[in-house]
């Protein structure tokens, strides 16, 4: 039986006897990324690789989306064999500290908003990565200030870890590759298996929102190439031509400078924002306003009805709100409209905005681009979609709603399934890289 002793460190607990706890900065060195400019990018014969944090992918390297640049790089931030690539920067709090060991010699060096960790003789690089995915959980809140999120060297540094010998942690980085390959592929199976329904349920709906429920009612040409035949009885029109007459039937949020940090609030009137339409979630928020605030900036305030669209970052996305709903503004970086219920059901916008392409091709299309940033109002407005009759509208929503909820609870379950093996992979690492179970 192991003979244990108390860590010190909270997070790791108890070790073996003839382990010890050390910070990382007494086992290699931490390197700061590469600073370029636009300019300096160029085509791939030209310069070198530059990893930054879309090269990660599940903690391996992806050389899917790669970015080449012709300029001085000093030879300490070349990537070697073995180094640890790690997001040091970004916009989402969650990406920091996500990590890929550099397995292969390839001519590349990382971005400024990435570092490298460079493992001395008394760390496997290995098992220094199995360290970090699961110290990193533990340290996470200082990764992120009420400015930037960031893990600096110096916090990298000053955690502390767990350190058995040389030839230990060879067997448990060997153990774990071998069990985590195991745990991976079945996740994988299960993530191709949610894809298949994802896919399947697209389908349904597109099939459904194009086609009708009536298989045998003859089509005719909607005169739109990505829309094709649709049923006698239907047609297309704009969205500008379908939305509740008024001035204010579509409206952008409010300038930035309008709603700047100092008016925000920890309560009062709602700010309903991105977060708030992606999750369809009309109970919580995370930012508020005052009282006069809110009044002051009444033309983008909501009602029950307004279907409301997210213009940045993860853009197209809608949600509709309900009929209990609390008072309260459009942020910045939404946008709300109001469509005649007389002539389209907001559900069935839901469905061709959420789960379907068509309509995010077509704002591909109209902004001239593949990759949009942002979705302006005139844009919108030039959406293309079927008008079906209102009353096989009701009816499509109800068979939609009744198949796609059998679909959504199998992903739902399957989902739950990689929860589960997240949660036993986790552990595993834990246990043999903190030595509560020995190899």
């Amino acid at each position: 039986m192991t003979r244990m002793k108390e860590s010190g460190i909270d997070w790791i607990g108890q070790i073996p006897q003839e382990w010890e706890v050390i910070k990382f900065k007494y086992l290699g060195d931490v390197k700061q990324g590469l600073t370029y400019s636009p300019s300096d990018i160029v085509d791939k014969d030209e310069g070198i690789l530059v990893l930054r944090s879309g090269n990660i992918q599940n903690g391996v390297l992806d050389f899917t989306n790669n970015v080449y640049v012709k300029t001085k790089v000093a030879e300490s931030i070349v990537l070697r064999k073995n180094d640890i690539l790690i997001t040091a920067r970004n916009g989402s709090s969650a990406l920091i500290g996500k990590n890929a060991i550099i397995d292969t010699d390839i001519k590349a060096t990382f971005g400024a908003f990435m570092m490298v960790f460079r493992t001395n003789k008394s760390l496997i690089a290995k098992f220094a990565f199995y360290l970090m995915n699961i110290s990193f959980n533990f340290y996470r809140t200082f990764f992120t200030t009420s400015t930037v999120n960031q893990l600096t060297a110096a916090i990298f540094n000053g955690i502390e870890v767990p350190l058995p010998s040389i030839s230990e942690q060879q067997k448990i980085a060997d153990f774990l590759d071998k069990k985590t390959a195991q745990l991976d592929k079945v996740k994988s199976l299960l993530e191709e298996q949610i894809q298949k329904l994802k896919d399947y349920r697209a389908s349904l709906i597109y099939e459904t929102v194009t086609k009708g429920l009536d298989k045998t009612v003859p089509m005719k040409d909607s005169g739109i190439n990505w829309i094709g035949e649709v049923p006698e009885g239907w047609g297309v029109s704009k969205l500008k031509f379908i939305l509740e007459k008024g001035s204010n039937s579509i409206k952008v949020g409010p300038f930035g400078s309008s709603l700047s940090g100092d008016a925000i609030r920890s309560s009062g009137k709602w700010v309903y924002n991105q977060r708030n339409v992606l999750d369809n979630n009309f109970t919580e928020t995370d930012f508020y306003i005052s009282e006069a605030k809110c009044k002051e900036l009444k033309n983008f305030s909501v009602s029950s009805g307004d279907i409301l669209l997210t213009t940045r970052g993860t853009i197209g996305r809608v949600a509709i709100v309900p009929k209990k709903y609390c008072e309260g503004i459009i942020h910045p970086c939404l946008m709300k409209f109001k469509v005649d219920s007389k002539i389209v059901l907001p559900e069935l916008i839901k469905y061709l905005f959420n789960d379907i392409p068509l309509v995010r091709e077509q704002l591909n299309f109209l902004s001239n681009s593949t990759t949009i940033d942002v979705i302006y109002s005139y844009n919108l407005k030039n959406i293309i979609i079927p008008t079906i009759p209102i009353a096989k509208q009701y009816s499509i929503l109800e068979v939609l709603d009744r198949q796609t909820s059998d679909v959504d609870s199998l992903i739902k379950i399957k989902q739950k399934q990689i929860e589960n093996i997240n949660k036993q992979r986790q552990t595993l690492i834990y246990d043999y890289v903190t030595g509560k179970r020995r190899v």
